[in-house]
């Protein structure tokens, strides 16, 4: 596989990858979010990350569309691509479980974009 595609590849994975599957609603309190009605289609914000490349102006608010609804649990996923993360670093064969993309998720992302009440 060339770069091109890789790269490609990378970046769909990194857009699926950020579904999250969490109760929700329609400000950007954490909350409210909690209690709030949101429906199929909406935006809500919630968390920041760095998606300007400027960084003098911070974080900016993560945007998350509403996919489906199911009673209180929304499922999302953010409307922009936040980063673009390979699957692995280095080629081998891995599965999920121990790959680097994983461990960017549950690390790095979770800790620069969401505050210890967003994360709950």
């Amino acid at each position: 596989m060339n770069k091109a595609v890789k790269r490609i590849v990378s970046i769909i994975i990194a857009a699926a990858l950020s579904v999250v599957l969490f109760s929700c609603g329609k400000t950007e309190s954490v909350e409210e979010i909690e209690s709030s009605d949101y429906e199929v289609g909406d935006v809500l914000k919630l968390g920041a990350y760095e998606q300007d490349n400027n960084e003098e102006n911070g974080k900016e608010p993560i945007e998350w569309i509403v996919l489906d609804k199911n009673g209180t649990k929304l499922f999302v996923m953010s409307r922009y691509a936040l980063d673009s993360q390979s699957y692995n670093q280095n080629y081998a064969k891995i599965s999920w479980e121990t790959c680097s993309l994983r461990k960017w998720l549950n690390g790095t992302l979770l800790t620069e974009a969401f505050k210890a009440d967003e994360k709950k």
